[in-house]
């Protein structure tokens, strides 16, 4: 301790919104190229996504 000041401290950046209302309203706000016919359902497309990324299995419920 030799009596000089510390330096301030840098100003805390603001992270982006990653929750989950933006990524909402973000996605109905962003333009829809894709004919109605041609886009994805969207249980499908989550289904084949974990399977992919995460080699998740269909359970069979009978």
């Amino acid at each position: 301790d030799d009596g000089e000041p510390l330096p301030p401290e840098p100003p805390e950046e603001e992270p982006p919104p990653d929750d989950e209302e933006s990524m909402i309203a973000e996605a109905a706000t962003a333009p829809v190229d894709l004919p109605v016919e041609q886009r994805r359902d969207p249980e499908e497309a989550a289904i084949e996504l974990l399977s992919a990324q995460l080699g998740a299995r269909a359970i069979d419920r009978r």
